[in-house]
């Protein structure tokens, strides 16, 4: 007895195969194919004499059955031969060959075919990598092409073989990963781009913040129209606090900083604003900005006061200067520039202290210079609280350099820079936008990116090394004999004793040129705040290193996808160490040797949920874990997520009902787009359509890399859609709807594109009017597109796509030196691409294939090259979409092709999708056992409406897809 995926079932011994009326077999193969295909000049290479036994025909079944389709579909004996069997006789040995193949089935029921350990597919790798570093760096771009299989696929064991040259591309590709790391002081992180450099890192990080900076809502002028519409909700009853939540979140802006702003304007708050600038802001809101103006009119009605408001309040601000230093003090030493720095950033919600004394130069606000004899206290109060609530600035994204002359001072260009000379360091200067905007989720991510650059980029350190060069290298006060203990580039002044030296012998030689008390208190500052941001750092690197050992081990284990063993994780750390000793002591080498051995390491780089026991003959359940990755890799084409794993951990993946709702789950994931992109890429033959060349982008301007692009993705959105939506296969065929972004709208020509985002990653599902040429895999762009030879369609292509890949028929490669047709319809000599057709299929040779297919090309001619509508080709010649149907009946354009899909070849489709998803999911060439899975599957789609999932379930809960054996068991 053995254990099938929870069944025990009888071992079957090996029976004699069906050998009823071989003979007849054998004499049908003698009287009409034995003259041509037999011995070593056997035509084709094929040698029909093989197949004379039984269990020959049981075991090459796919070569059997394809010589036999080309003999049922009249192609073999060929036209010339002069002995061809019967209608009769061909019908007799197709059915015997049926019942052969079913009982051959049913002989091996619970075979669940052939498996072995594999090495991950170059998709497969790029997707796991994806999943483990949370970004999209594709490393097995370069790699080379992964061979398919039989079906078509290239997730096969048999294609996936391990060369030395691939060896290399594994540790390139690796290395490529390594170069992303991120040493973060909550662990390990991994950025969208290289960050291996110091200016790398910082680029990463300044960016984060900058936009971040950005998407705040900090325009004046949007507080000020939102002010209007509470106006409106406080006299329908709302309470202040409730209008301003209410309105800050339909438009998009802080509550917090609405809710101040509201209070001023509209003078429900219990300050003194009755003179100063908010009692002009009243004044000026309610004269311009009134309930009957339409929404523009009002909109510039806020602008226009939002640019009052920011020239009246420029010169409140106060007035800073450069400091001057003694000698050998280079006014740009960061001492000085940092404390200019805080003055600003001090000053951002402050009112200059002498601004009443500034009244006759026109400074106050509107009639407050002839007010302030009234009541000094209150204007003073006023101003200082409309500074308070309108910063001059709320944040400094960008800085020059403040001790340079006026007209070398750049106002931009060096995002977070602190502003020195020829030295990296970045200055925070956006306590406005903390204390007034921002709450405090905003607050505590703020701080969190600061924090991460401050340690990542190592920004003490590396400031402090730069001021030991600037004052010895661009400034003349470490000449001195003093400081020449004194070295930039000598880490260990980080360390508290040497800085200590250091800061004592400066100070030394600052005060003996009796400087200015200001320039005293800037240095000493400045000492103690970074000898602050050192500690803070050097304590944080310790504890923060600790974690990315602790990650890497929590990596190692994500990516074998399985818990790890304690010798496994005792390996890693020893690994980190050994690596660590041999770089010299240097912690992110060392992180990174051991990622790459990591991703380099063979649980890694195969699927050991595949791998049979020492018995491979011998058919096995699939643990829980094995399962969890199975089923990842079969949907995700990617590692299992942390619910998976645990599932298969607690047993729940051996019930139906827990598979089942995993598979839910799991399809409603964007991550099952990546596995649609292998399969139906591969299925449909256009994986590798974003590379296609074959459009004169002369000829058709319109067609660029986001048109190509969005091709591309069309059939995998709308199948992805199909699958969430639990819709029927038949929609394949001719769905009522499409699903495109807004290039492919515009290119289609729909008259909804005004209906959604003109971001094309927006994807939206609109429904088709009657009688739209639209609809199903026919009629997109990427299909008739990658089978039009640039300045023509190609009915021949087109055809031979739609019945290959769609229905599934086996048709025969075309014979060599057949004649080319013409690059363009402008160059057919006067003749339709139709007429030119005609003469090709007179010979005899060419009619019976291309009886088979051209006719639903010819029915396609209404789509031009590039999958638009038409009604002229290039020569200016009408369209004429007629032809004739296999079964020798009239039929004209794209519609009458689809009803023809649906009606007559539904079924042909049907087999040939559960086929090729059976293949697909089981990472295999169907066997013959696999015939009861597809009947399985078909059945299931009966009962359920052909929903596509159904499809999806029967094969993740087949025996097949839960157990495995080795290949020698075949």
């Amino acid at each position: 007895m053995e254990r099938v995926a929870g069944q025990e079932v009888q071992d079957v011994a090996d029976q004699d195969v069906a050998v009823h009326d071989i003979e007849a077999v054998r004499r049908f193969l003698t009287k009409y194919c034995q003259d041509c295909h037999q011995g070593e000049n056997a035509d084709a290479k094929f040698d029909i004499t093989e197949y004379y036994d039984a269990r020959v025909i049981s075991e090459r079944l796919e070569g059997w059955e394809f010589a036999l389709s080309r003999i049922e579909q009249g192609d073999m004996p060929p036209a010339e031969a002069g002995n061809k069997p019967s209608v009769d006789e061909v019908t007799w040995l197709v059915g015997w060959s049926r019942a052969f193949r079913r009982s051959e089935a049913e002989r091996k029921r619970w075979d669940p075919g052939p498996t072995s350990m594999r090495r991950l597919t170059h998709a497969e790798y790029n997707h796991s990598i994806r999943d483990l570093t949370g970004v999209a760096i594709d490393p097995a771009l370069s790699f080379p092409i992964d061979p398919a299989n039989e079906a078509g696929f290239d997730n096969s064991a048999r294609t996936l073989v391990l060369s030395p040259a691939l060896v290399g591309k594994y540790l390139d590709g690796a290395r490529q990963v390594a170069s992303h790391l991120i040493l973060q002081t909550d662990g390990i992180r991994f950025a969208p781009y290289p960050v291996v450099s110091e200016t790398d890192r910082d680029k990463f990080y300044v960016q984060r913040i900058v936009d971040f900076y950005r998407r705040q809502p900090t325009e004046l002028w949007r507080y000020f129209f939102a002010v209007s519409k509470i106006e409106v909700r406080i006299g329908e009853g709302d309470s202040l606090d409730l209008a301003c939540v209410g309105v800050a979140d339909s438009e998009g802006l802080s509550s917090k900083y609405l809710r101040i702003i509201a209070e001023r304007v509209l003078g429900l708050g219990t300050g003194n604003y009755l003179v100063g600038p908010w009692a002009q802001v009243r004044e000026r809101y309610k004269g311009t900005i009134s309930q009957e103006l339409d929404e523009d009119r009002r909109r510039g009605a806020c602008e226009a006061l939002a640019q009052w408001i920011a020239e009246v309040r420029g010169p409140m601000s106060p007035q800073r200067s450069m400091m001057r230093g003694p000698k050998d003090l280079h006014q740009g030493t960061q001492s000085l520039i940092l404390w200019y720095n805080r003055q600003l950033a001090d000053d951002r919600l402050a009112c200059r202290e002498d601004l009443f004394d500034l009244a006759q130069r026109g400074l106050l606000v509107g009639e407050d210079a002839e007010r302030i004899d009234g009541n000094i206290d209150a204007m003073r109060e006023a101003y200082r609280d409309f500074c308070s609530v309108v910063p001059n600035a709320f944040y400094v994204a960008e800085r020059g350099r403040p001790y340079a002359r006026e007209e070398k001072q750049e106002a931009a260009g060096r995002l977070l820079s602190a502003g020195f000379h020829s030295m990296m360091g970045y200055y925070r200067d956006d306590r406005p936008l903390m204390e007034l905007v921002l709450d405090e989720q905003g607050v505590d991510e703020l701080n969190r990116l600061w924090g991460e650059f401050e340690y990542v980029c190592e920004l003490p350190v590396r400031q402090f090394s730069g001021f030991l060069w600037f004052e010895r290298a661009e400034s003349r006060y470490l000449w001195d004999e003093r400081f020449d203990f004194v070295r930039a580039e000598d880490l260990s002044f980080v360390e508290p004793e040497a800085f200590a030296r250091l800061e004592k012998v400066y100070l030394e030689k600052l005060l003996e040129g009796a400087p200015d008390p200001q320039v005293e208190i800037a240095v000493r500052e400045y000492f103690r705040g970074m000898r602050a941001r050192l500690d803070r750092h050097l304590e944080l690197r310790k504890e923060a290193q600790r974690r990315h050992i602790a990650d890497l081990v929590q990596f190692a284990q994500r990516a074998y996808r399985r818990p790890l063993s304690e010798s496994q994780r005792l390996s890693i750390e020893k690994d980190y160490e050994g690596f660590r000793e041999i770089g010299g002591g240097e912690h992110r080498s060392a992180v990174e040797d051991t990622l790459v051995s990591i991703l380099t390491s063979p649980w890694f780089l195969f699927r050991w949920d595949l791998q049979t026991g020492e018995n491979g003959s011998e058919v096995q359940a699939l643990t829980g874990l094995e399962l969890a990755s199975r089923l990842s890799y079969a949907l995700w084409g990617s590692l299992p997520d942390e619910r998976l794993v645990q599932a298969g951990i607690e047993g729940a993946l051996e019930r139906d009902r827990e598979i089942r709702e995993q598979i839910h789950r799991m399809v409603e994931d964007p991550r099952m787009k990546g596995m649609l992109g292998e399969f139906l890429g591969s299925w449909l033959e256009f994986r590798r359509f974003t590379e296609h060349q074959g459009v004169d982008r002369e000829e058709f301007v319109s067609y660029d890399d986001p048109l190509q692009r969005a091709m591309a993705a069309e059939p995998i959105e709308f199948f992805w859609g199909l699958v969430r939506n639990e819709g029927a296969l038949r929609e394949c065929l001719d769905a009522r709807y499409v699903v495109v972004n807004s290039r492919l709208a515009s290119h289609y020509g729909l008259s909804q594109i005004d209906l959604f985002s003109s971001d094309p990653s927006q994807w939206h599902r609109i429904a088709l009017q009657e009688g739209s040429p639209w609809g199903g895999f026919a009629t997109m762009g990427v299909f008739l597109t990658s089978n039009s030879p640039g300045l023509r369609t190609s009915p021949v292509k087109r055809g031979y796509w739609m019945i290959r890949r769609l229905v599934g028929e086996r048709i025969p490669a075309p014979p060599p030196n057949v004649p080319e047709l013409p690059k363009s319809e402008k160059d057919t000599g006067g003749e339709t691409l139709r007429e030119l057709l005609a003469k090709h299929r007179e010979h005899p040779s060419c009619a019976v294939c291309h009886q088979r297919f051209d006719f639903a090309g010819l029915m396609l001619e209404g789509f031009d090259p590039i999958g638009r509508v038409r009604r002229e080709d290039l020569g200016g010649r009408e369209i004429d979409a007629r032809a004739a149907l296999p079964d020798g009946r009239e039929a004209e354009g794209v519609q009458a092709l689809k009803r023809y899909l649906v009606e007559e070849r539904y079924d042909d489709f049907r087999l040939h999708f559960c086929r090729s998803l059976a293949a697909f999911l089981l990472n295999r060439t169907l066997v013959v056992s696999d015939d009861l899975l597809i009947e399985e599957m078909i059945a299931q789609m009966d009962k359920n409406q052909q929903r596509v999932l159904v499809a999806i379930e029967v094969v993740c809960t087949s025996t097949q897809f839960r157990n495995k054996r080795g290949v020698q068991g075949q």
